[in-house]
């Protein structure tokens, strides 16, 4: 009796993986429909799931899941300037050099990944450091809207004016709340940048150290 139990548990079990595959493959999870679709059903299913934007880490099977199904973005990848509005539309699925190399025509850029082969999901919705921090924040604090699919598949955008406790969640929030299909970003005009770098000698160390504690001591800036 249980090994027949067992094995209709697992026929269905290859059933439901079975319909959850062809739906994304069918959608090829390139659209926020098809997102919507697939998240819908792994809800409706019980299924575990893990998601995969541009990639961020940098080894193998970071963002991969045992025993469950991956949703990954490698296909959404548009990128769409507005520079008008001083904005790039942005899908999950590219890195930060797929972005920087589209606004480079326009003279603008994007609060981003220092390194460019770093994914612009994960790293937007962590935080995300970049050499401009000091001026304009981190890369969440330049999203103006996301586009979201909730964990029931409903389709929402979050922003200033609507969803704003979303829209807030996700700045730093990570992948908790929903999956992002889509960010737009605020874009900034490229300033002339001039840099230098001072090299000191180990021996010159102890100096240093006591030079910036005395200009600090010694400073009116509290």
């Amino acid at each position: 009796m249980y090994s027949f139990e067992a094995s209709k548990f697992l026929a269905a079990e290859l059933l439901i993986v079975g319909a959850i595959t062809s739906s994304v493959s069918a959608q090829n999870s390139s659209t926020c429909a098809g997102v919507a679709t697939a998240v819908a059903l792994f809800n409706q299913c019980g299924a575990e799931f893990s998601v995969r934007g541009g990639g961020h880490m940098n080894f193998p099977g970071s963002n991969n899941i045992d025993d469950g199904i991956l949703l990954a973005f490698d296909q959404m990848t548009s990128i769409t300037v507005n520079t008008e509005a001083s904005t790039v539309d942005v899908s999950p699925g590219n890195r930060w050099v797929d972005v920087y190399q589209a606004l480079n025509a326009t003279g603008a850029y994007a609060i981003g990944g220092r390194l460019k082969t770093i994914g612009v999901a994960g790293l937007a919705l962590i935080g995300g450091h970049h050499y401009w921090n000091n001026k304009y924040g981190f890369a969440m604090d330049n999203v103006v809207n996301y586009e979201v699919v909730l964990g029931n598949g409903t389709q929402v955008s979050a922003n200033n004016a609507t969803n704003h406790d979303l829209f807030w969640a996700l700045k730093g929030g990570a992948n908790n709340f929903g999956i992002v299909t889509k960010f737009t970003m605020k874009t900034h005009q490229v300033p002339l940048i001039s840099t230098t770098a001072l090299t000191y000698s180990e021996e010159q160390v102890p100096g240093f150290i006591t030079a910036v504690v005395d200009f600090v001591e010694s400073s009116e800036v509290t």
